[in-house]
């Protein structure tokens, strides 16, 4: 006899040798086994739905995992190429700059030829975009998650996410219209982020209005202060967006488009970017022709840190009227540079220029200069370095620095060196460079007046 049965003729007080007599014990015997086996029948279907759950859910989890792997790997491709971009910036950007500095020589000289002059402004062109991208490539080495938020103004990312992807937008006969107050709408994020987000609204435009044949293709943008914010209506016309898709536009990893042309982490990222830094992002759309994003990040009130002139109070530089020709050592280890900066500033200043850091230290171990002008990234001793030691061999010595890499966190390390002058890579144009030398070390500029 099985032990079930035993179990239940032992609960009727029976046994394998005392068998029921009465009907009514035997139903209730019968009863009891029923009534066992339907608890067994709904352990089993709970087990079985517990099991189907846990399947359901290790699924689940194995897919969530690969996901993650897939991210993963896509962050180790971007880290490699964000390394790969910052070199190459770096060694892009002295032979640029030498390009665009030198044509701008020739249209100052007044004996050069008119009929090569229009050649001259297009090559300075074509070095302006050549700049534009280079600038790009050193935002994406860095690491955007980590980038501080400092105050800037908003337009300046705008206006270089358009200038990144403008060529692209006029192959695909894109009308970009902007409507753009003219003052300052400071806010407080990082510049980078904002950017990006730009640069994703502007591709996904681009990419909704393939397929789509119409002759007044056109992207509107709309900045302006409203009540304390500042606010970016970001509008196209290449189509509406179903309400079921609208109330899933902001969410990770969804995406309509075709399988590898989108990730579906754009838009998602875009908002949460938004909101860390105070702000928010809307869509409108009217189904048919339009799609309407509305951008409100609060305005700044707070100082913010102009990267071409910060005051200092660190340094304790006795001030004293200048004479024409006073001596000044100019520090890069690409001689172009040096060349252009002794050409421009020669009529005024008794230059003397120098490649290697090293030699630099020597001469000022002998000789006192008024001003020391160097780059910051050159091999065998770093501009950083050199001001300090220089600065301690002549405590009164007016500092200028020279670097492709003008970023918040850079200006905050060289807050000791203050007042400091800041040279960007490539140079502005020279006239206002030359301009910016000479009111910083305190001579009037005879060109300029």
């Amino acid at each position: 006899m099985s032990k079930v049965l035993q179990r239940q003729l032992k609960r009727l007080g029976l046994s394998q040798d005392k068998l029921p007599e009465d009907p009514e014990t035997w139903v209730k015997f019968l009863q009891s086994i029923e009534q066992y086996y339907q608890q067994n029948d709904e352990h089993r279907y709970r087990l079985e739905r517990s099991l189907e759950l846990s399947s359901k859910e290790m699924a689940e989890r194995l897919e969530y995992n690969k996901e993650i792997s897939l991210q993963l790997a896509q962050v180790g491709k971007l880290a490699s190429l964000g390394t790969l971009a910052s070199g190459v910036a770096h060694e892009l950007n002295n032979p640029l700059a030498g390009v665009h500095a030198f044509a701008e020589l020739l249209l100052m000289d007044t004996d050069f030829p008119e009929k090569y002059r229009d050649k001259i402004r297009k090559i300075i062109k074509q070095a302006d975009r050549m700049a534009s991208i280079i600038k790009h490539l050193r935002k994406l080495s860095r690491d955007s998650k980590d980038s501080p938020a400092y105050e800037h103004d908003l337009k300046e990312p705008l206006q270089d996410a358009i200038d990144l992807i403008y060529r692209k937008l006029e192959f695909e006969k894109i009308q970009v219209d902007t409507q753009i107050t003219e003052k300052s709408l400071p806010v407080m994020a990082d510049p980078v982020r904002i950017e990006s987000i730009f640069q994703n609204l502007l591709i996904n435009s681009m990419q909704a209005f393939v397929g789509r044949h119409r002759s007044d293709r056109r992207i509107s943008i709309k900045v302006y202060e409203n009540k304390g914010s500042v606010v970016v209506v970001y509008e196209d016309n290449a189509g509406g967006i179903p309400k079921p898709v609208i109330d899933k536009i902001f969410d990770p990893f969804f995406t309509t488009k075709e399988v590898g042309a989108g990730t579906g982490l754009g838009l998602a990222i875009a908002k949460q970017t938004v909101n860390e830094f105070g702000g928010d992002i809307l869509v409108q759309s009217d189904h048919e022709t339009q799609t309407r994003f509305v951008i409100t990040m609060p305005k700044s009130h707070g100082d913010a840190k102009p990267v071409q002139a910060i005051a200092g109070t660190k340094a304790n530089i006795t001030t004293k009227t200048p004479t024409q020709h006073q001596p000044i050592l100019i520090v890069d280890d690409e001689p172009n540079l040096t060349e252009v900066l002794d050409t421009l500033l020669q009529d005024s200043y008794a230059v003397t220029t120098c490649s290697d850091p090293l030699k630099a230290l020597a001469l000022l171990h002998h000789t006192t200069y008024y001003a020391l002008i160097t780059d910051l990234r050159m091999p065998g001793l770093s501009g950083e370095e050199l001001m300090r030691r220089a600065r301690k061999l002549q405590p009164n010595l007016r500092l200028g620095v020279m670097s492709g890499h003008m970023e918040e966190d850079l200006l905050d390390e060289l807050e000791e060196f203050q007042p400091l002058l800041f040279i960007e890579k490539p140079f502005p144009k020279l006239s206002q460079l030359r301009e910016r030398i000479m009111n910083h070390l305190g001579l009037e500029d005879k060109k300029a007046a």
